[in-house]
């Protein structure tokens, strides 16, 4: 025997369907993260060879956003979502974890690498020098 709910009269069939009215339901989507500089992409390996770069971009969310991390340090966004910080980097390939979430908890974890090649060891590598 199958399980069936009708509403009893067909007010309530329209008071049904307007609580289940797709608009009604709260965000499910996670904040979108553009960066702005460097030019970076995820999963392709962006190379420099400063030991200190500044992340800037725009975290956006259809609801609000809750926060935006970046290597698990909270970063201020601006009323826009514009963010920018400094990252410190060590030579060779550091990952840089982006996390972001908002107010529905909807979350956003994406991983970018850029690769410290130190100018210094660089030119002592071409030399032979150590």
């Amino acid at each position: 025997m199958a399980l069936s709910f009708a509403p009893a009269t067909s007010q309530e069939a329209k008071s049904i369907r307007a609580e289940f009215n797709l608009e009604n339901l709260p965000d499910t989507l996670p904040p979108r993260v553009t960066i702005l500089a460097p030019q970076l992409h995820e999963g392709i390996l962006y190379r420099t060879s400063t030991g200190m770069v500044t992340l800037s971009g725009k975290v956006f969310d259809e609801s609000q956003v809750m926060f935006l991390a970046i290597d698990s340090k909270k970063i201020p966004t601006g009323d826009d979502g514009t963010f920018s910080t400094g990252l410190e980097l060590y030579p060779g390939e550091n990952e840089v974890r982006i996390v972001a979430s908002d107010i529905y908890y909807n979350l956003l974890e994406r991983f970018l690498i850029i690769d410290y090649v130190n100018p210094s060891v660089a030119a002592g590598e071409k030399t032979g020098k150590q």
